[in-house]
């Protein structure tokens, strides 16, 4: 020991140490110099078993070849740390062009990086001592001896600069030297863009989600409203059938009380044109009160069918106005058809008056005839034609100059529903009436 200061001799040459740190290091490690021999001695081979330390300044130690070798001065000067530098830059094993210019950015699924190290030591370049750490990832220094590739693996994102410091036999440790930054890319789904975007798209969802929600309350209320609404109607609806009914039954039945006072005059009657006509306006009051019959009978209270109406109308008139010596046969070729009520009652009125005037007027002396009727659903119209194979109608009728209650009416029946009227007085008479499905202009009674 001299001036605080341990000198140790070897075969080798000289070991420096200084007493003053020996107590701050680390166990197993002491940070020292090496002097070979080339430095002191001149190529001497010490004999580290002989040494002596005459005072505190000098210093004796034994050779083999020199004798006593006398050493007396101040603590050595340590030389310069050698300079270390970055041989290469190697990310998922591809190189780095140029790794000492500037600073590189890796995508976040290349964060395998090697980092190749060196130092300038020209003397002896196997034996430099390296401590390196990674700021951004390790704040301590690692020691390496011997060792040039340093490797980190799955580094997360973010921004590292990597630092290393070398140290010879015949140096300390030297300054941090800087020798290479990069910067690992956080991914797509970890940056501030992609937060906004998912904060844009949940804002979005939640909107949609409670417009959706506001759309179904409001159509559920709504929905609850209109079946409330509903309700209403069916109720209102239901109860004007059952009035409308009411009003047809009570029509039909004031019609049959007329009917059955008609029927007592014409009974208190003599045989002729007063009593037939009475007859003739009971038959219209029964076709009238047929129809109210069969709209309050039916769910449907605004159309008839005309086909069963019809058979029913002719069977009653047949069984009224038929002889008992005559045998008049009537053929009915009758199709399906709705008609409305409007529309209903003046068809009805004239199968009556046809009907009537061919019983009456067609066979006078004759016991055996034919009556046809007809009705025929044809695209935009319905055709009714009433034909008989009788005497036929006079010309004077035909054409209007002569009076006939039945022709006038049916012609005036015939133009409340815009029919077209035909007659025909060959073999026999044939009334055609061609009648519009949707008639306009037709008179309803409100």
């Amino acid at each position: 020991m001299i001036r605080g200061s341990l000198w140790y001799g070897t075969n080798a040459g000289l070991h420096f140490f200084d007493a003053e740190t020996l107590e701050e290091t680390e166990p197993g490690v002491i940070e020292g110099l090496f002097y070979p021999l080339q430095d002191f001695g001149a190529g001497i081979e010490f004999n580290f078993l002989s040494t002596l330390k005459e005072d505190e300044e000098t210093l004796w130690f034994g050779s083999y070849t020199h004798g006593l070798i006398e050493y007396s001065g101040t603590k050595p000067m340590p030389k310069k740390p050698s300079q270390p530098f970055l041989r290469g830059l190697l990310v998922y094993g591809d190189n780095v062009e140029n790794p000492n210019k500037g600073e590189f950015k890796f995508s976040h699924d290349r964060h395998h990086v090697m980092l190749e190290i060196g130092a300038y030591n020209y003397e002896d370049p196997q034996r430099v001592f390296y401590e390196y750490r990674l700021n951004g990832s390790q704040e301590d220094w690692r020691r390496v001896y011997n060792k040039t590739e340093i490797n980190y693996t799955h580094l997360p994102p973010g921004d590292y600069s990597f630092e290393v410091r070398t140290k010879s036999m015949q140096s300390l440790w030297g300054d941090p030297v800087r020798l290479a930054s990069f910067t690992i890319e956080k991914p797509y789904w970890n940056t501030a863009w992609f937060y906004g975007l998912m904060l844009f798209l949940a804002i979005g969802i939640l909107f949609t989600a409670v417009k959706v929600y506001l759309v179904y309350y409001e159509k559920k209320k709504l929905n609850r409203l209109v079946e409330e609404r509903t309700n209403a109607l069916k109720q209102a609806l239901s109860e004007k059938d059952i009035l409308i009914k009411e009003i047809h039954h009570r029509v039909k039945n004031n019609m049959a009380v007329i009917s059955g006072l008609l029927d007592l005059q014409a009974w208190k009657m003599p045989e002729g044109e007063a009593r037939n006509a009475i007859e003739n306006s009971k038959l219209r009051l029964q076709t009238m009160s047929s129809i109210h019959e069969k709209l309050y009978q039916h769910d449907n209270l605004t159309d008839i069918d005309f086909k069963s109406f019809t058979e029913d109308l002719v069977q009653k008139v047949s069984q009224t106005l038929k002889g008992k010596n005559q045998g008049i046969e009537v053929n009915l070729d009758i199709e399906s058809g709705k008609l409305d009520v409007h529309t209903a009652i003046p068809c009805g009125l004239i199968v009556n008056e046809a009907l009537c005037n061919c019983f009456e007027h067609a066979f006078t002396d004759r016991k055996e005839g034919k009556i046809d009727v007809v009705f025929k659903n044809v695209k935009s119209n319905y055709h009714l034609k009433i034909a008989d194979n009788g005497i036929g109608i006079p010309k004077e009728l035909m054409n209007g100059k002569a009076a006939s209650l039945g022709i006038t009416l049916m012609r005036s029946l015939a133009s409340q529903i815009k029919a077209e009227v035909h007659f025909d007085n060959v073999n026999g008479t044939t009334l055609s009436f061609v009648i519009p499905k949707k008639p306009e202009g037709i008179n309803k009674p409100t």
